[in-house]
């Protein structure tokens, strides 16, 4: 709680069914309860995942699968996205990353250069829960929230807080490369 680790972390590709938590360190009864949203005055209960360069701060493996992420604060200095579940291009249903949960986290765009996405969601079976998305937003682009437009879901976006300049949600505004994903 309250460290920063730069770098751009990867989820990667594991075997067996079991989730993987990565939390912050904050003892469970110092964090706002598991149906509540975290909030702005929270975000010193939380390590922080920084992007210092272009590439998200947090990516997942092709067919990365079963990661729940607790407590977290993730932000970026570069324009991109902050958190990318799937890169986007995958054209195998099975590459695709599956049954992640981001839970109580903060994405945070860039205050001076701005960001075109809080979170990409090319994913399969995903909850983003009671989270705080905000300061997504990048001169001359449509900036989201969360985006997804290559992921066959289901999705679970649930009691969170979304800022961003053009777009809270999307789903679509281009081609999927998983055939009949539509």
């Amino acid at each position: 709680a309250g460290a920063t680790f730069d770098g751009n972390f990867i989820l990667p590709l594991k075997t067996g069914a079991g989730y993987v938590t990565v939390r912050t360190s904050t003892p469970d009864a110092q964090l706002p309860g598991a149906d509540t949203r975290i909030a702005p005055s929270d975000e010193p209960l939380l390590p922080t995942l920084r992007s210092i360069n272009g590439l998200p701060a947090l990516r997942t493996a092709a067919g990365a699968h079963h990661w729940r992420l607790l407590g977290l604060r993730f932000t970026t200095t570069g324009a991109s996205d902050v958190i990318s579940l799937g890169d986007g291009t995958q054209t195998d249903r099975n590459l695709v990353p599956s049954d992640l949960v981001l839970d109580r986290i903060v994405v945070r765009g860039d205050a001076t250069k701005g960001q075109k996405r809080g979170i990409a969601l090319n994913s399969a079976s995903t909850q983003v829960r009671n989270s705080y998305i905000a300061g997504i937003r990048l001169a001359g682009q449509e900036s989201q929230g969360i985006a997804c437009w290559n992921g066959p879901g289901p999705f679970v976006i649930e009691n969170n807080y979304i800022e961003a300049a053009a777009i809270g949600v999307l789903f679509g505004g281009s081609p999927p490369a998983i055939a009949q994903l539509v």
